[in-house]
């Protein structure tokens, strides 16, 4: 197992969200969490982010979140928000399944199949990822209200949809 960071991530974070996998659709929701949350934290196990990820005022873990040491690194358990944009699909489910109920979690698929199943795993939201571009993804994010917990399913639903019409 592989991981490292810029500094070890507080045991102590509170309104953090975590973002796993930093690409052209990652960076936008960053951008927008930070503005929201007191610390985001960024898993990623590129080498050819490293230079711009010790960069960024967040702080991240680098590593694959297959192994539970990288996840624990994130806090993972912990995280108000999480935003999971892989393409291994049983990755996503993993992380899905990990978080407590009342973390929000945005998990992006790459089907409709697969969509589903992150939803039936406990995905607060799952939009395919063909369909997605950057500007739509931060739209998302503002109407999925990125950290309100507990927020009724039915009415997120119903005004998600309302967006895709």
């Amino acid at each position: 197992m592989n991981w490292s960071s810029r500094d070890s991530v507080s045991d102590s974070l509170e309104n953090h969200a975590v973002v796993v996998g930093f690409d052209e659709f990652s960076r936008p929701a960053i951008g927008f969490l930070e503005q929201r949350f007191e610390q985001v934290v960024v898993v990623d196990n590129e080498f050819r982010d490293m230079e711009d990820l010790n960069s960024q005022d967040y702080e991240y873990v680098f590593g694959n979140l297959r192994h539970g040491e990288i996840r624990e690194a994130a806090r993972l358990e912990d995280a108000d928000f999480v935003f999971c944009n892989v393409e291994e699909v049983a990755l996503a489910e993993r992380v899905v399944e990990e978080c407590p109920r009342d973390t929000t979690v945005f998990a992006t698929a790459p089907d409709m199949v697969s969509a589903s199943e992150l939803y039936d795993l406990g995905a607060d939201f799952a939009p395919v990822i063909n369909f997605l571009s950057a500007e739509r993804l931060t739209d998302y994010l503002r109407v999925v209200g990125a950290g309100q917990k507990n927020e009724d399913r039915e009415d997120l639903n119903a005004r998600l949809e309302v967006m895709g019409e």
